[in-house]
Parts: structure tokens; sequence; C-alpha cells
């Protein structure tokens, strides 16, 4: 850590030459720790140098040894504080460790990390404050961020210890997580010591999923995936055909192949499922809308509810387009676009909303702001 030196004071340094030995000795010492922004003396520390000033005050007005002897003591304290302390510089290192998505409002969990470095001395009275910040300053990431603090009692030489924190994110959006800094007021409490730290974690906060309601789509549940009239990749069978060089032998017909006297090989046909695209279209605008935010949570919770049913889910809105498909990262892909979308980042030209195909399926539109296209199944926002 780097103490700043105090600024240039033209009048200071005569008046120091000129003052007694006793004060111009805690007064040079005690310079630098008023004008660093790292260093700062507590209630308890003002309290200790009034005191000496008293003291040393007294004793030269009495020349009383024993009051000498306190003052003695009282400034060896000081001493003895500013160089203890100093033990704990340059040894530490801090490491987080959080999920890479959380959703907006949860608490979720972060584990701090702090190791002591040096090989000699022990750490003691230690805390890491973190800070959840935006990425950007572009909505939504202007929501305001939190912070927390955590206290590590006791680390020996070259000892580790992971100790955990519940934080929330308040809005969607990119975050960053840094371990801004620690904070220590070993070993008396004088002076309270901030060392920087730079770690940081980036963190995705996904869209608050939403009550939307026992039915709020009159859309059957779908049955599984069914079979189409071609080949492909299913469980029902398609054909049967004589074995060609470099099929697979998991899909010869063992049976067939001893009565026939060759090997026969099973087709699969290829498997269909339903597919359905929450529709979020929106105009550029500045600053953050309640009534926006609400519409995305409600095409998440959309997007969770129909992928839930056996749907194959799609996406659209102006800033990023996820065809329907139904795969294990298809529900995270749609919420990754739902957090990170930004209406002031939206061109006035964008285009329209898709229609229906095979491909899109049913067109769910999220109706916030303007009533819904044609063709469209209207899906109100919840007033709260």
């Amino acid at each position: 850590m780097s103490v700043s030196p105090a600024p240039p004071l033209p009048w200071l340094e005569p008046a120091l030459h000129r003052a007694p030995r006793w004060v111009r000795g805690p007064v040079s010492w005690l310079l630098p720790l008023l004008w660093n922004r790292d260093i700062k003396i507590t209630g308890a520390g003002w309290t200790i140098i009034v005191t000496a000033f008293l003291i040393g005050a007294a004793a030269y007005n009495t020349g009383n040894n024993l009051i000498f002897m306190v003052l003695a003591s009282v400034l060896g304290l000081l001493v003895a504080s500013g160089l203890i302390s100093r033990l704990q510089s340059g040894t530490l290192h801090a490491d987080l460790r959080l999920p890479s998505c959380v959703r907006a409002g949860e608490a979720f969990e972060v584990f701090v990390e702090l190791s002591n470095q040096s090989r000699r001395w022990p750490l003691y009275g230690m805390e890491v404050v973190l800070e959840l910040e935006p990425a950007t300053a572009a909505p939504p990431q202007n929501a305001p961020g939190a912070e927390g603090r955590i206290f590590f009692p006791h680390l020996e030489p070259g000892q580790s210890s992971r100790r955990p924190l519940m934080m929330a994110a308040p809005r969607r959006g990119a975050y960053r997580l840094r371990a801004t800094r620690l904070v220590s007021r070993f070993p008396f409490g004088f002076v309270q010591k901030i060392f920087r730290l730079g770690h940081c974690r980036d963190l995705l906060v996904l869209p608050a999923l939403i009550d939307l309601g026992q039915d709020p789509v009159p859309i059957p549940r779908a049955q599984g995936r069914q079979p189409r009239p071609q080949r492909g990749e299913g469980a029902d069978l398609y054909s049967l055909r004589r074995y060609r060089e470099g099929d697979p032998l998991r899909l010869v017909h063992w049976k067939l192949s001893a009565k026939s006297g060759e090997k026969i090989i099973r087709e699969f046909a290829a498997e269909s499922f339903p597919k359905i695209t929450v529709v979020l279209d929106y105009a550029p605008a500045p600053g953050i809308d309640p009534v926006f935010e609400r519409a995305v949570s409600t095409a998440a919770t959309l997007v969770e509810l129909f992928e839930k049913r056996g749907f194959g889910v799609g996406l659209w809105t102006p800033q990023a387009q996820l065809p329907a498909d139904k795969t294990p990262a298809q529900l995270l892909a749609a919420w990754k676009i739902l957090a990170l979308l930004d209406r002031t980042a939206v061109r006035p030209d964008r285009s329209p909303p898709p229609a229906a195909s095979a491909q899109s399926g049913e067109l769910l539109c999220i109706q916030w702001d303007q009533p819904a296209p044609a063709g469209m199944t209207p899906v109100p926002v919840p007033t709260r």
C-alpha cells in the first residue's frame, strides 16, 4: 500500500522547525495520515492523539519526569500501532467464487477466499468489502448496485479461509462484482487502514419470473415428439434395408439378419415437436420503464412455461432473435437475450415482427404498450 505524501504547505515547515522536538515528531508522523485517503483515524485514535498532546503540554510545563514517562508510553503505543499494522501490507490475496447467472431480486451466495501469503506474520481483524455494480452505464445496467461486507477474524501465515456472503441484484442486466477494498483496524483500533483490491467477476442477472395465473394462454400441452414421414434419429421404425459399408453396427436388426443370411439395417423416422415463439416488440426509449420490465419478465416466464409443456421455444425481439428449438441450452439462451435488452440501442427503422410459419410455430405477442398484430396471440402483462 502506498502512502500519499502530505500536500505542500509553505508555512508548515518553518513552524515545525521552531516547534519543540516532542511536538515536531508526532506532527511529522501524523501529517501523512491526515492526507492519505487509504488511512483514516478513528474516534479512538483521535482520543489518544489529543490525550498525547495534553500530556505533552503538562509534561513540558511542569517538568515532571513521571508525566514524561506517561507521554513516552502513549507515543510508543501510537508508533507500535502503526508498525504492527504495516506488517499486514502486501501479504493478502482475495478471490471470489459466484454463479455465472442469477435471478433479479433473488439472493445468491458469494464465496470470498482470503489468503495470507506471508510466511511469518499472522493477520487479524480483516473485513472485505464487495461492491456489485453495473458493467456499463447504459440501461438496463444503470440500476443501483449493492454492497456487502464479510469479516475474517484471524489468518495464520500461509493460511486461506473461505466465507459465504449472501447478496442480491436489484434488476436484470450485466453486472460486475468487485472486491474493492480490505479494511483493518488492527491492532488497537486507532487507525483504519484500507487496502485496495482489484479482484472482480462478471455476473449476468436474468429477468425475474412472475406469476401469470393458472393458464395465461389457451394453448394445449404438447404431446411430446411426433414422428414425421422421413428418415431421422427418432425412436419409431421407418424402414429396413441391406447393410452398407460404414453403417453403425448398433442399427443392425440381428434377428432378421440371422433369418435372411445378410445384415439388415433399421432406419428410424424423424421426430417433430410443436413450436412456439414469444414476440416482445418495443420502440427506442430512454431510461427504465417499470411496465417494460414487467413485459420482459412476462416473456421470460412464458419461455419457461412452454418449455416445460414440451414445446420448442423461440424468442423474437428487435435486438436479437432465437429460432424455435428444443435443446437443453435453449431456455438459458432465451433468458440471456432478455437479460441484456436495451431500449436505447434499438434503431427506429427496426424490422417488423415475423409472421407465423412452420419454423416459428404459434406466435405469442407480449401486449404491453400497443395491440398485438393480426395472426398473433396476445398475452397481457400483469399489473403486479
